[in-house]
C-alpha cells in the first residue's frame, strides 16, 4: 500500500491475500444523500442513502468470505462528512435543522458482512500528482486474480475514466477479473434509483484488445479467453448437452444459441492461429477452418438484439476479424502465401519462411502434375532445385520413385521444371528463403551466421511481400515470351535492318552496354565485374527464354559465356562477311555484312 494511503479497518480479519478474492470499490462522496430504494430487474435493495450498500446487496455480497474485501476509498472530507459523521445527524444546507444521519461504514457494518471493511484515505485529486496518488492507492488494494465489483456512482469528477484506466492496468498487471461496473440512476422525484451496469464498456474494451491482439499479432488465445466462461455457464443453467463440435448449435432459447454461435467463432479463431503457428500446411491450404469463421460470424451477426450474446457496438469488432480471413479460400494453394504474408506482418518470420518455402515447392509441383500431397512428388521439386542452384549435370540426378515406371515418370517431369525458365526464375529466391530457414532453424550455430538480424528481418519481409501465387503465376504466364540481350558495344538502333529483324526473330530486343575494361584491371575487381554484369543480364531474362548476343574484350566474353551458359542462358555473336572495295591509291574498304547469329 503506497504510504499516502491510509488505511482503517473495522475488524481483525487476516488482509485477504489468496487468489479469486472478490473485491468491492467505491469512492465515497460528500454530498448530503437522501433515502432511496435502488432497484435492477428483478432485484430491489433496502431503503438506503448509500449506493455502495444497495451495490453490494446487489453483488451478493452477503454470500462473501472472509477472504474477500471491501475498499471505500475517502477524501477527509467524505471521511468527515459521509463515512462516520459526528453525532449520526447532518444538515441538509446551512441553516436547516440537523437529521439523523447515520454514516457509510456504521450502514456496513450492521450488514453483516463477513468480508473485510477497509476505508481508504486518498488526496482530493486537485492536481496532476494527486490524480496519481489516487491511482496508486486504488491499485494497491487488489491483488493478483481478484474479482472487481466496481462502483463508480459517487465520487470525484475524473473518476470514472480514471476507474476504467485502472481496470485495464489492472487486468494486464493483477490479471484481476471485472465481476460488475455499477452506476446508480437517482430519480429526486420518485425517491428511487436504477442499477446500471456499465460492464459492458469493459467488455468492449476487453475485446477491441484481444480483436486488435488477433488482427496484428494472429493470436486468438486473448479472444477465445474472454467469452468460454460465460458460454459454459450459459449451458450449465441450460442443461444444454451440446458442444461446438457438434453440427447443429443445439436447443434451447435463440440467445443460448447465439452465444454457442459466439463460441464456435472463437474456437475457429483459436484453431485458425495455432494451424498458422504450428505450419500445418493441408489444413491451410483446405481453408475449412476460415469457412467456419465467416459461418460462424454470419450466425453471431444475424441474431436480433435482443439474443445478440454482445452488445451491439462489438459488431464492427466482428467485422475486423472477419477482414483477416477475406482471401482464404476452399481448397487453394494460394492460401499458404497468405498464410506467410499473415505470419510475416505478425511477426513469426520462422513460420512465414516455412510457408513461402512450401508453398513455392506446392505450387511448382502442381503446375507440372505432381501429386504435391505426397513425399515424392514434393522430393521431386527440392531436388531440381537443388540441381539448379548447383548446376549438377543430368547424369548425376537422384530420381525418386518406388518401381521404374514411376522413376521414369519423375525424370520426364524433372526434366520439364529443369528447362523451365519460371522455375528457373524462382531457383534463386528459394535458394535464399532456405539460407534464411536454415539459419533460423539451427539458431546460427551449425556455422557462422550468414545475416544479422536487421538484414535477416529486412529481407524476410521483402521475400513474404514480393512472393505469391499472383507473382508465380506470373512468372509461368511469360516463360514463353523471348528475350534478345544486346550487349555489345554497338546498339541495336544502328544495326542493319536484316540483322534486327533476325534478333526480333529470336526475342524482344533490349540493349546492355558492354563495359570498358581497362587494360590493368585488378583479378578481384574483374570477378566483380562479371559478377556485376551476369545478375543485370539474369535480371533481364528473369522467368523468360534469353539470347544474349555478346561480343567484346575477349578475356571477359569468355567469362561471362562461360556463366551464362551455366545458368542456360543462350549466348550468340554475329555472324558478318568482309566485303573489300579497292578504292586506289593503296586505299581500300571494307564492308561487314550480316550473314546470322552464330552460338557460342
Amino acid at each position: 500500500m503506497p504510504a499516502d494511503c491510509i488505511m482503517e479497518q473495522s475488524t481483525d480479519k487476516e488482509a485477504a491475500g489468496k487468489k479469486g478474492r472478490k473485491v468491492f470499490l467505491s469512492v465515497l462522496g460528500t454530498s448530503f444523500y437522501e433515502p432511496c430504494v435502488y432497484r435492477k430487474g428483478d432485484f430491489t435493495a433496502s431503503e438506503t442513502r448509500f449506493i455502495q450498500r444497495a451495490s453490494l446487496e446487489y453483488c451478493g455480497a452477503l454470500e462473501w468470505e472472509s477472504s474477500d474485501c471491501v475498499c471505500i476509498f475517502l477524501t477527509d472530507d467524505a471521511r468527515t462528512n459521509n463515512w462516520t459523521v459526528d453525532g449520526n445527524a447532518r444538515v441538509r444546507r446551512d441553516g436547516d435543522p440537523s437529521v439523523p444521519y447515520r454514516g457509510l461504514k456504521d450502514e456496513l457494518e450492521d450488514m453483516g458482512l463477513r468480508a473485510s471493511l477497509q476505508g481508504i484515505s486518498i488526496p482530493e485529486g486537485s492536481s496532476e500528482d494527486e490524480i496519481w496518488k489516487v491511482f496508486s492507492c486504488m491499485c494497491g488494494a487488489l491483488q493478483d486474480g481478484d474479482e472487481v465489483y466496481l462502483d463508480i456512482t459517487h465520487g470525484l469528477r475524473y473518476l470514472p475514466m480514471l476507474a476504467m484506466v485502472l481496470l485495464s492496468y489492472a487486468k494486464f498487471l493483477r490479471h484481476i477479473r471485472v465481476r460488475d461496473i455499477i452506476y446508480g440512476c437517482l430519480n429526486r422525484e420518485s425517491r428511487t434509483a436504477q442499477i446500471v451496469s456499465l460492464l459492458p464498456l469493459s467488455e468492449l474494451q476487453d475485446w477491441t484488445s484481444a480483436a486488435d491482439q488477433f488482427i496484428t499479432a494472429g493470436s486468438g488465445e486473448k479472444l477465445c479467453s474472454l467469452y468460454m466462461p460465460e458460454v459454459t455457464q450459459i449451458r450449465k443453467n441450460a442443461a444444454l448437452v451440446s458442444f461446438p463440435g457438434e453440427e447443429s448449435p443445439g436447443k434451447g432459447s435463440p440467445r443460448l444459441s447465439a452465444s454457442i454461435g459466439l463460441q464456435r467463432l472463437l474456437c475457429s479463431i483459436s484453431l485458425f492461429c495455432n494451424e498458422q503457428l504450428t505450419c500445418l500446411g493441408k489444413d491451410v491450404v483446405s481453408g475449412v477452418t476460415a469457412e467456419r469463421i465467416r459461418e460462424n460470424l454470419n450466425i453471431v451477426k444475424g441474431a436480433g438484439r435482443d439474443t445478440l450474446p454482445v452488445a451491439e457496438p462489438f459488431i464492427p469488432i466482428l467485422d475486423r476479424i472477419g477482414e483477416a480471413v477475406e482471401g482464404y479460400q476452399p481448397q487453394s494453394v494460394r492460401n499458404i502465401f497468405l498464410a506467410a504474408s499473415d505470419c510475416c506482418r505478425h511477426g513469426k518470420y520462422q513460420q512465414s519462411l516455412t510457408f513461402l518455402l512450401e508453398g513455392i515447392v506446392t505450387f511448382v509441383a502442381e503446375k507440372f502434375g505432381l501429386d504435391w500431397g505426397t513425399e515424392s512428388g514434393r522430393t521431386c521439386v527440392n531436388k531440381i532445385f537443388s540441381i539448379i542452384q548447383n548446376s549438377r549435370p543430368d547424369n548425376g540426378w537422384e530420381i525418386p520413385g518406388v518401381s521404374d515406371s514411376e522413376i521414369s515418370r519423375n525424370r520426364s517431369v524433372m526434366r520439364r521444371m529443369y528447362e523451365s525458365p519460371a522455375v528457373r526464375a524462382v531457383a534463386d529466391d528459394f535458394s535464399r528463403i532456405t539460407e534464411l530457414r536454415n539459419q533460423y532453424s539451427h539458431c546460427g550455430m551449425l556455422k557462422d551466421a550468414k545475416f544479422g538480424p536487421g538484414k535477416m528481418l529486412k529481407d524476410i519481409e521483402e521475400l513474404a511481400g514480393r512472393i505469391s501465387y499472383e507473382s508465380l503465376e506470373e512468372a509461368f504466364r511469360i516463360e514463353s515470351e523471348s528475350v534478345f540481350v544486346n550487349f555489345t558495344n554497338h546498339p541495336s538502333e544502328k544495326w542493319s535492318e536484316e540483322q534486327l529483324s533476325a534478333a526480333r526473330a529470336v526475342g524482344t530486343v533490349t540493349d546492355l552496354k558492354f563495359p570498358d575494361i581497362p587494360t590493368d584491371i585488378a583479378p578481384d575487381s574483374f570477378d566483380r565485374l562479371v559478377e556485376e554484369y551476369r545478375h543485370k543480364i539474369l535480371e533481364l531474362c528473369r522467368g523468360r527464354k534469353g539470347t544474349v548476343h555478346i561480343q567484346g574484350e575477349m578475356t571477359f566474353v569468355f567469362r561471362m559465356v562461360t556463366e551464362l551458359k551455366a545458368r542456360h542462358i543462350r549466348c550468340v555473336a554475329s555472324v558478318t562477311k568482309r566485303n573489300t572495295v579497292d578504292l586506289g591509291n593503296g586505299k581500300s574498304q571494307s564492308v561487314f555484312v550480316f550473314e546470322g547469329f552464330r552460338e557460342y
